[in-house]
């Protein structure tokens, strides 16, 4: 029985590192709300872009996700021009202009 060693839980690096992840306390600084409601949704929507960039490359590889992001919105837009040219035309038509 001499041979075994016993280490409590504590003392052991992995259980420190936990603890002090889990157990650290950090100060809070104020910010100004222009900080925390405008630049906190611009970061926080270029880091969405960047992670369904990152994403999307990792599994399609026969476009980028930017060309698949600009080809849906040109199709978008196409459309929303072609419907608003025949609904144009149609109130043209009934006001006689």
């Amino acid at each position: 029985m001499s041979s075994i060693e016993v280490t409590p839980i504590n003392e052991l690096p992995e259980q420190k590192r936990l603890d002090n992840f889990f157990n650290k306390s950090t100060k809070q600084t104020s910010r100004s709300w222009l900080i925390v409601h405008v630049l906190g949704k611009v970061i926080t929507a270029l880091r969405a872009y960047k992670m369904k960039q990152d994403n999307h490359d990792r599994y399609n590889k026969s476009f980028t996700y930017n060309e698949s992001l600009v080809t849906k919105w040109i199709f978008i837009i196409a459309f929303g021009a072609l419907i608003s040219l025949v609904i144009g035309s149609q109130i043209i038509d009934w006001f006689g202009l």
